[in-house]
């Protein structure tokens, strides 16, 4: 078999962009159900920008029963809703759209570029994972309850399927503890983003951010974010809504912090977790360093380390990343995957972490293997990266991306494959060639 590491050269496509509200796909998830179906579920809009401009985003998902080579159309998970519902009144962040914000070039999607016209509830950052014993798909999402004009408002949710995905179940809202970052009388604001994950505790983990409100109308770089982590406790065994058990971690008032190079202030986010030996968990994360971050708990996630720059060895060099997120996936046979963009923002011309137009491709891949007697670096020791998926950094679309993105590497018999969203338009499926994933480098 002949593999390719263009984006052109897919396994398969599970969404191209189209027109109106199918233009912009962004931040696709995986899973895989007991009838052998594949489902991939994503966020769809015109343009990734705040709810008061565009209010037509909505979450999706679409099913594969041939092993991901072909696709159905469209299910809808939730829709948007700018009906004429009464909504609370419009809290006042203390800062309207700026004079700065309109210069800004746009990069990442956000913030915002253009004064808010109306406002909507919208769902955003659908994430599918398969109960196994159940035989149960949840769908775990943001929703913007208050129709809040600015991005990320609102609370985690979740829908279930238990016809293997296509139909979906009423709305169910996630207690979501309150903290320090959220303040007094605002909307919590932030996005989900690592998929749920299967603890060795037989628990399951998901990921998600927080951002302190009055920062989301200025400038990304300029946010208050913090990394949280959502447990629960027994999602695997309960069926009825009402009886799931969720927790939020770390314990304390405050999430996992790095400070932003410039201001200060934390700016983590974008975490995935991967089980270690020993019961420990180790979770890796972006930030605006040019470096990604990494923290370790021994408890599950109630208590974490202080975050260190993730190395590619104990001691060693850093792994660099822009501001974009990079997933970490433990193999079967107990190795990790790393999927990344090897740089500390300046590739491709761009001026540092945070030009995403830029800076964002190629997608690389690097192996590795754990020390199990070793905490420095989480032990993981990574082999030679290798770009895995490349598009000659060619913009398309009216924000001119070149980015592959939000990307997840998944294992389906003895075949490697990644999904992620190209130029944060299409959705790709790409093959990868198992001689990429070999690790003869790295010690046994």
């Amino acid at each position: 078999m002949t593999y390719s590491t263009h984006a052109d050269n897919f396994y398969a496509q599970v969404k191209p962009s189209g027109t109106g509200r199918e233009e912009t796909n962004i931040q696709p998830y995986i899973t895989f159900t007991g009838r052998g179906t594949w489902i991939v579920s994503w966020t769809q809009t015109s343009e990734e920008i705040e709810p008061g401009q565009r209010p037509e985003q909505r979450a999706v998902c679409s099913r594969s029963t041939d092993e991901g080579r072909t696709w159905s159309p469209e299910i809808l998970i939730e829709d948007s809703d700018d009906s004429d519902v009464a909504l609370p009144p419009q809290p006042d962040y203390g800062q309207a759209v700026t004079a700065a914000s309109a210069a800004h070039t746009h990069e990442g999607g956000s913030p915002t570029v253009e004064p808010p016209t109306c406002r909507a509830r919208v769902p955003a950052w659908p994430m599918v994972f398969y109960a196994p014993y159940l035989d149960r798909v949840y769908a775990f999402y943001w929703y913007n309850t208050n129709g809040n004009i600015y991005r990320d408002a609102g609370h985690i949710y979740f829908k279930y399927s238990d016809d293997d995905g296509l139909t979906w179940s009423e709305r169910h809202q996630i207690p979501i503890r309150r903290t320090d970052i959220d303040e007094p009388g605002l909307d919590m604001h932030g996005w989900n983003f690592g998929p749920p994950l299967i603890l060795p505790n037989g628990k399951v983990m998901m990921t998600f951010n927080k951002i302190q409100a009055t920062t989301v109308p200025k400038l990304f770089e300029n946010w208050r974010s913090e990394v949280f982590f959502l447990v629960m406790e027994n999602i695997l065994t309960e069926t009825d809504p009402a009886k799931l058990e969720f927790k939020t971690y770390p314990d304390g008032d405050f999430g996992i912090v790095v400070p932003n190079r410039a201001t200060g202030k934390p700016f983590a986010q974008e975490a995935t977790v991967v089980p270690l030996s020993s019961g420990r968990i180790l979770t890796v994360m972006r930030t605006d360093s040019g470096f990604l971050y990494h923290a370790i708990s021994d408890d599950y996630g109630k208590t974490w380390s202080k975050p260190d720059v993730l190395r590619a060895s104990p001691g060693g060099p850093p792994m660099c990343q822009p501001i974009c997120s990079a997933s970490l996936q433990k193999l079967r046979d107990g190795r990790y995957v790393l999927l990344f963009h090897n740089n500390d923002g300046k590739a491709n011309g761009g001026a540092g972490p945070n030009s995403s137009l830029k800076n964002r491709t190629p997608l690389w891949l690097a192996v590795a293997r754990e020390a199990t007697d070793v905490r420095e670096n989480g032990g993981l020791i990574f082999g030679t990266p290798q770009v895995v998926v490349e598009n000659g950094v060619q913009p398309r679309g009216h924000v001119r991306r070149t980015d592959i993105s939000y990307q997840r590497f998944f294992q389906w018999k003895d075949r490697y494959f990644i999904v992620y969203n190209h130029r944060k338009l299409d959705i790709n499926i790409h093959e990868v060639d198992p001689t990429r994933v070999e690790d003869w480098v790295l010690p046994m």
